[in-house]
């Protein structure tokens, strides 16, 4: 039996101190065939270097930083496989995140996306001053996270292209389509991603994220009231 395709997008931006070890969990999968699709979304930094050391992944620079749903929208216009997964910069899947989820849809075919747990890890780059400051719990969570999702590419295909103006929480608003869609959803019981802490991605009280998330919260609120009249 011939093995589907799994596309793995990463969205970059300025994410050379992490990019390589995202890149290497994504290599250290125990499924195959995997597609590595690597966005970089401008970035002034090394990421292009790192990316290009890598000759199996696909590799596209964006000359002006759009931000990650528009990344991630051209890595969904070029990805082959029939099913799709995303993976953060700055994140590490488990060695056998993939192989779990997709068999269970195979087996499932009823549900069309698959998420499962997460762990978040304080960045070993931390000093001590940041590693008081930030916190993060050493059970494993519940992830209704782009990286901890699998699902097929037609069922994105029904979702649609990642909102391009909504710069933060564009994976809620996009799983918040596919809700509205009556698409079925399962939380499978495996550890499947370790979420990295670090400075960088620890500035979510910023005015310009409470600014998308309320455009969120009333997006989705306009989309339910059109749907429900």
């Amino acid at each position: 039996m011939i093995k589907p395709l799994v596309s793995v997008i990463i969205a970059v931006y300025n994410g050379e101190k992490y990019l390589a070890d995202a890149i290497e969990s994504v290599l250290a999968q125990t499924y195959s065939p995997i597609e590595l699709i690597i966005v970089d979304d401008g970035s002034t930094d090394n990421s292009a270097a790192i990316a290009q050391r890598y000759s199996t992944a696909i590799y596209r620079y964006q000359k002006s930083n759009q931000g990650q749903p528009a990344a991630i929208n051209v890595g969904l216009q070029i990805a082959m496989g029939s099913y799709l997964t995303f993976l953060d910069a700055d994140d590490l899947y488990l060695p056998d995140k993939i192989e779990h989820q997709i068999a269970f849809l195979i087996a499932n075919p009823e549900i069309d996306m698959v998420f499962g747990y997460i762990k978040q890890f304080l960045s070993p780059d931390l000093n001590m001053l940041e590693q008081k400051k930030f916190t993060c719990s050493e059970k494993i969570l519940p992830g209704y996270l782009a990286a901890s999702c699998l699902l097929s590419k037609k069922c994105a295909e029904k979702i649609g292209a990642f909102n391009e103006a909504q710069k933060m929480g564009s994976f809620i608003e996009w799983f918040m389509r596919a809700k509205e869609k009556n698409l079925k959803y399962t939380l499978l019981q495996n550890e499947v991603l370790h979420r990295r802490i670090h400075a960088n991605n620890m500035s979510h009280l910023s005015k310009n994220a409470a600014h998308d998330y309320l455009q969120l919260i009333k997006s989705t609120l306009r989309r339910r009231t059109l749907h429900e009249s």
